[in-house]
């Protein structure tokens, strides 16, 4: 029963050094981060964030130049291939 207890303390001591490291003493710091370095789901939320600000903002340069971080890769798209759009299905004429 002591060899449980005295793993289970080792094992908590070891969980609490290492964030205790890893988040006060030497924590990850980024400096001079630009939104063309996000993962790509990250670069398509910025993409409807500028989208939103713009719809609240009305200045096209303004968001021209937030879009102009992201690089002249084109965004990918927020939603799986083959799916639709229940505007488009709805507008589609009967075969």
């Amino acid at each position: 029963m002591w060899r449980w207890i005295g793993f289970l303390l080792a094992v908590a001591a070891g969980i609490g050094l290492g964030l205790l490291y890893g988040w006060v003493i030497s924590p990850v710091q980024y400096t001079d981060t630009a939104p063309d370095t996000l993962r790509a789901d990250y670069r398509a939320d910025y993409v409807l964030m500028v989208a939103e600000i713009y719809h609240h903002e009305h200045d096209p340069s303004l968001a021209a130049q937030r879009l102009a971080f992201l690089g002249s890769e084109a965004p990918p798209e927020s939603r799986p291939k083959g799916w639709t759009l229940p505007c488009n299905t709805a507008m589609r004429q009967p075969t």
